[in-house]
């Protein structure tokens, strides 16, 4: 994540080492990290003009393609690296975000669904899948995917996270609580599960049954972001605990003092504990720094 010293060291090795394959495209990444794109895709060619096969240098020329609005250029070389039946889904991951880019999600949707239906199809494959189809809002597609692999992975604690959060999505809060309750019954401290557990629950309007899901999270894991966020938004919605509440929110802020959800839910605390002039400045800085997110001014 320092592109500066990227290019520069990868300059050096070419230095001493010309044709040096991974420091070539070493500095192609640092290139692009430093605005210069233009020289980026000529030194990238220059790469796949001597080495032909080069992944890497192929799926990073396709991004450059996607910003500059080449698509079908971009699509033939995310189509030259992924080959089918194998478990290296990154010219597949391309592809989709090629889609998304032209804003047809929907129809990585379809081009997705044709690579799961082959015999071959590798699990990664369907995984991205229930993925892309949830960002398509495609919740029914993506319910089917994540039971296919928490079925032919039932130990698997993420995939029955997801799953609960994919029914949570499609409004099915029923489904999305047995699953997670279900899981829990085997992780009972897994925190990953609780914090799930406990988002469902707060979208279901379950309020109390959120506050000890949040409770329970903090329990397991007392620096969790999220269950200090919303358990000091729900015990300040609540109006009993507003001095807990204005406590929870402070150290979340301490944790993420950058996150403008974190300090929005501090300045409600101090409103509902009474506190007007703290959570008019609170709210006075957060409209300043994002204008357009009306939340915010309602505030």
């Amino acid at each position: 994540d320092n592109p500066d010293q990227t290019l520069r060291y990868a300059t050096d090795v070419l230095w001493f080492a010309p044709k040096d394959r991974e420091a070539r495209f070493l500095r192609c990444l640092g290139m692009i990290g430093t605005g210069q794109s233009a020289q980026a895709e000529l030194a990238l060619r220059a790469l796949l003009k001597d080495y032909p096969q080069d992944r890497n240098a192929r799926l990073q020329l396709a991004l450059l393609d996607i910003w500059d609005k080449k698509y079908n250029e971009a699509d033939i070389l995310f189509k030259s690296v992924y080959q089918p039946g194998s478990s290296d889904i990154a010219g597949l991951e391309g592809r989709v975000e090629n889609y998304a880019a032209q804003k047809h999600i929907d129809q990585a949707v379809q081009m997705l669904q044709s690579e799961a239906e082959r015999p071959v199809a590798p699990m990664p494959v369907h995984q991205l899948l229930a993925k892309t189809a949830v960002r398509a809002g495609m919740y029914a597609v993506a319910i089917v995917e994540y039971r296919r692999l928490a079925k032919a992975d039932p130990n698997s604690i993420q995939l029955q996270v997801q799953l609960g959060e994919t029914y949570a999505d499609a409004g099915d809060f029923p489904n999305a609580l047995l699953v997670l309750r279900t899981a829990q019954q085997s992780a009972p401290t897994d925190p990953a599960l609780i914090r799930a557990l406990a988002a469902a629950l707060i979208r279901a309007d379950m309020k109390e049954d959120a506050i000890a899901a949040c409770r329970r999270l903090l329990a397991v894991a007392p620096d969790d972001l999220d269950g200090l966020n919303n358990l000091a938004f729900l015990l300040a919605e609540s109006g009993d605990h507003s001095a807990e509440a204005v406590a929870l929110a402070q150290k979340a802020r301490l944790k993420a003092p950058d996150d403008a959800t974190v300090t929005d839910t501090l300045g409600w605390a101090f409103f509902k504990q009474g506190d007007s002039d703290s959570a008019i400045q609170v709210f006075n800085m957060l409209v300043q720094k994002y204008p357009d997110r009306a939340v915010y001014h309602y505030h």
